[in-house]
């Protein structure tokens, strides 16, 4: 089975924000997350950058910019199980 782990990550600690199984719930979670953050920043600014591909196809990212010079990383990674799915 095909997980996909939602983590975010920045200089001071790594955070993981969700498993799922679906790529396309786990690119929701993430944009949820960056949103959330850029609007709960003090001047409600921010960016986010479109995703990008991670070596050796490991999975995919989005790095957001909110506030005053705060940015982190949040990457959808991809893992391959010996779990079988339940139905």
């Amino acid at each position: 089975m095909i997980q996909f782990a939602v983590v975010r990550v920045n200089d001071d600690f790594v955070q993981c924000i969700g498993i799922y199984t679906n790529l396309y719930e786990a690119a929701g979670c993430a944009y949820m997350c960056a949103s959330d953050l850029v609007n709960d920043s003090e001047d409600g600014k921010g960016s986010v950058t479109p995703l990008f591909a991670l070596e050796g196809d490991t999975g995919t990212g989005l790095t957001v910019r909110y506030g005053e010079n705060l940015e982190t990383d949040i990457y959808i990674l991809r893992c391959e199980t010996n779990e079988r799915e339940v139905m």
